[in-house]
């Protein structure tokens, strides 16, 4: 359904309708209701607000409706809605009554979470059709699609996933991109077909991180691997003495803070991750290719390196 077609019209014959006119005006005094949505919305501060409706409208096309109204557990009072907004919800519960409603983008991802949690499958079917239709804006895609991931939409996921490939250049340059989850991020870097060479996706997934040494002298690394990223970010004060290794010709500082375990082997590099996943910060003071530097893995080479770093007991890594 397109926004250009989601005005509700009203016919003054048709009960369903005059039912619904009822509900839409929230007319207490002739509408009989008998059932009461209390929505507390996402603000605590905010007061909460009381949605009527006819039980005899829901139930029949929500099992999850019909048990929470006439099941064992059945609510004495009013339902209580506690993660969408009033304007969403009584969007939705108009659906319940019409069978459409005004889907917008500014709402379809509260549609798609409601008719899932209330399984109205019709609902969400029309929320796909819509997001298939409209979700091709730069914006916006990176959240439709962590939502679409949630709740299986495979007509739009499809739609989104051809427009990310065709526009991934510009969207590694929005602002939203900065802020999405470290999967989505290596889901676009696993697509094919994208129109962004791997030079371009690793400048846009990058982050600074610095070292800290007890002296206050500092080094620094790009890191595109969003998996030590994810480690470094999430780092406790007291995880911050790494564990130091001298072997023959080699300099090792290890934090005890796992990044995943290594997929490759590349003696070329600074920041690894050892074989059991430990952040590691390796110094080859002469050979590089000694056998205990192999068994780490690359993360990023260090750069801008103070000429008197020494890392040690109290080195701090963060991500910058």
């Amino acid at each position: 359904m397109s926004e250009q077609h989601a005005k509700i019209f009203l016919t003054t014959t048709d009960p369903a309708h005059q039912r619904y006119k009822f509900f839409r005006d929230q007319n207490t005094e002739e509408g009989h209701f008998d059932d009461t949505e209390d929505e507390s919305g996402t603000d605590e501060n905010e007061p909460s607000q009381q949605l009527f409706a006819h039980s005899f409208t829901l139930w029949p096309s929500s099992k999850v409706f019909e048990k929470t109204l006439f099941g064992p557990l059945a609510n004495q009072g009013p339902i209580p809605v506690i993660r969408h907004t009033y304007d969403d919800f009584k969007e939705f519960l108009t659906f319940m009554y019409l069978g459409y409603c005004n889907i917008t983008i500014k709402n379809v991802l509260a549609l798609v979470d409601l008719g899932e949690y209330y399984e109205v499958k019709l609902l969400k079917d029309q929320c796909d059709e819509f997001l298939t239709k409209n979700s091709t804006k730069i914006e916006n895609v990176l959240k439709v699609y962590e939502s679409l991931k949630i709740y299986s939409l495979e007509n739009a996921m499809k739609k989104v996933m051809e427009f990310v490939a065709a526009n991934t250049l510009a969207i590694l340059k929005t602002y939203e991109f900065l802020e999405v989850q470290k999967e989505t991020i290596l889901d676009i870097v696993k697509m094919v077909n994208l129109n962004a060479t791997q030079e371009e996706i690793f400048e846009a997934v990058k982050r600074s991180v610095q070292f800290t040494d007890q002296h206050g002298r500092k080094a620094y690394a790009d890191v595109s691997d969003q998996a030590a990223i994810s480690a470094i970010q999430n780092l406790k004060s007291y995880e911050y003495n790494p564990t130091y290794f001298f072997n023959k010709n080699s300099e090792i500082w290890k934090w005890k803070k796992s990044a995943g375990r290594p997929e490759s082997i590349d003696p070329n590099y600074y920041l690894t991750r050892d074989s059991s996943g430990n952040l590691t910060l390796y110094n080859p003071i002469i050979d590089s290719k000694n056998p205990f530097f192999c068994t780490n893995a690359i993360i990023a080479k260090l750069h801008n390196v103070d000429e008197k770093f020494a890392p040690g007991s109290g080195c701090k890594l963060e991500v910058i």
